[in-house]
């Protein structure tokens, strides 16, 4: 019996440490331009963790927003009255929502796949997310590229930062290719 407890506390050691040494902690917060967030951005929402897009830095409040593929990824805000938006007129996107109580983070999630009849997927997977902001110095568009991932994070939020957007961003090596993935996007973008 001795040596089943001994052979069990062992087994839960090893186990534990190995549970370390594959785990990788995600640093929680990525900063990025306002500019950079501008130019259709691609970001990666990780399986069980999520994804908050902060606006609070740069002031602006969002208006509206809206998924091209809700199939995948679901979003809600920190809005005090986020709704669908019904004001729609007849043929009009029902998936737009109005963000009326002045919502300035947005929280992305995974969820199992819903199939959702005569909607088009991408290739790889991938949908749209499209942000209407408006502050003091008018209304901005912003465009993001979701991809659902199944890898631990990098980061689990984005904060828009206005202090960085004089910046402009550069997109990949000197033949104008563009970035491959969200990660090389950053780190080729991002101050070190």
């Amino acid at each position: 019996m001795k040596l089943k407890l001994i052979g069990f506390s062992l087994l839960l050691v090893l186990a534990g440490e190995v549970i370390k040494c594959n785990q990788t902690l995600a640093s929680p917060v990525k900063e990025i331009s306002v500019i950079q967030a501008q130019n259709s951005l691609d970001l990666e929402v990780s399986e069980g963790y999520g994804l908050t897009i902060s606006f609070q830095k740069t002031g602006e409040k969002i208006t509206q927003a809206w998924l091209a593929d809700p199939s995948q990824i679901a979003f809600s805000t920190n809005a005090k009255n986020s709704s669908k938006n019904d004001s729609n007129p007849p043929g009009a996107n029902s998936d737009i929502y109005s963000c009326q109580g002045g919502a300035n983070v947005i929280f992305l999630r995974q969820i199992q796949p819903i199939n959702f009849p005569n909607l088009t997927r991408s290739s790889d997977g991938g949908t749209q997310l499209v942000v209407l902001t408006k502050s003091r110095e008018g209304q901005k568009q912003y465009i993001f590229r979701l991809l659902p991932v199944q890898e631990n994070p990098e980061y689990t939020s984005i904060v828009l930062n206005p202090s960085q957007s004089e910046q402009q961003p550069t997109f990949g090596d000197s033949t104008n290719k563009f970035p491959t993935t969200s990660v090389e996007f950053l780190n080729n973008n991002l101050p070190k």
